[in-house]
């Protein structure tokens, strides 16, 4: 097989779309031809020696895929060969930057129909942490104020979706003026400019002054410290991330008096903790898609022997929505 590999780790890393030895079928394995890869930051930092979770050199990056199954292993009873599937490898797996993969059957869910490889492929990451952060962490409740930081990159745009699901008001922060004017085109009328506007008085503005129920926070920094001043009793702040370089500072005496919760989110390895509740959040998630609720935005689909280019758009902050990688010979 062919398959983006991550040969140094650094700024930049190095990268090389070649040859790669796959690996035997297992009883439980089932062989996946590769249709299209979503990119995600954690592959920019796994990349850079960064990630939370050691992944030395060599190896081949990608957290979520879609494709045909070619093979399944003697005691795979779920899945057949020719069905289109999704790969969720966010909480063991790289190696989904490749033409094929070899992976046990529960990391998969069946392709919703309807739903593109494309937009399969960039379902499983963001999505389940944005529901698992929703639900389970933050406690969203239907008629609450959600506020979505970064909200036109992947991360943040599932967020919005997904509270909208949930029956919650949605309200997005952005980094600049064409990033907002899309969002409101897609139908979110609230959207804050985080270089153009206090984001602090327009969020209570917005909320008559009681501040926001749930903030989502893949962004970090200044931001957190703007939720923490524009946050309702009782409130709670979802740590997703720190795209922004830094993480925020808590000052526990805000805390304290407006009785707010200050919640972490890794959802990789709660996943691997609790692998039924996060079958159960992929099943509602499906349901939503099928329903016409939630839907991945695509903002650019690559050859896979591109990745590196789709990494360092991610880091420059240009993308909105996903981005894509398909191998290489397949339409672009």
């Amino acid at each position: 097989m062919r398959a983006m590999v991550c040969t140094e780790q650094g700024k930049p890393a190095k990268w090389e779309w070649r040859e790669w030895q796959t690996r035997s079928l297992g009883p439980k394995d089932v062989r996946v031809a590769i249709r299209a890869a979503g990119v995600n930051f954690p592959d920019r930092l796994a990349s850079e020696g960064g990630y939370h979770i050691p992944t030395p050199p060599p190896y081949i990056p990608g957290l979520e895929a879609a494709g045909d199954i070619l093979e399944v292993g003697e005691e795979v009873t779920s899945f057949t060969v020719g069905q289109s599937v999704i790969i969720d490898g966010s909480s063991e797996l790289q190696g989904l930057f490749a033409d094929e993969c070899v992976v046990d059957q529960s990391l998969l869910i069946p392709l919703p129909e309807g739903m593109s490889y494309e937009k399969g492929s960039a379902f499983p990451v963001v999505y389940a942490t944005g529901y698992h952060a929703l639900v389970q962490r933050g406690q969203l409740e239907e008629g609450e104020t959600l506020v979505v930081h970064g909200a036109a990159g992947g991360v943040g745009l599932a967020a919005l979706q997904i509270g909208r699901a949930l029956g919650a008001r949605v309200i997005a922060t952005v980094g600049d003026a064409e990033k907002a004017e899309t969002l409101r085109s897609l139908g979110y009328p609230d959207v804050i400019t985080v270089d153009a506007e206090d984001v602090r008085a327009r969020i209570l503005e917005l909320t008559d002054g009681q501040g926001a129920d749930v903030f989502y926070d893949p962004v970090g920094g200044e931001l957190f410290d703007v939720s923490m001043r524009s946050i309702a009793k009782e409130g709670r702040i979802l740590i997703i991330g720190a795209a922004g370089g830094q993480y925020g500072t808590l000052k526990t005496n805000h805390a304290l008096v407006k009785e707010v919760s200050v919640v972490g989110v890794l959802y990789g390895a709660w996943k691997a903790r609790k692998p039924k509740i996060a079958e159960r959040n992929m099943e509602a998630l499906v349901q939503l898609a099928s329903a016409g609720k939630i839907d991945p935005h695509i903002w650019k689909v690559l050859p896979m022997s591109q990745t590196p280019e789709a990494i360092e758009a991610l880091g420059s902050r240009r993308v909105i929505g996903k981005v894509v990688v398909v191998p290489d010979g397949l339409n672009v």
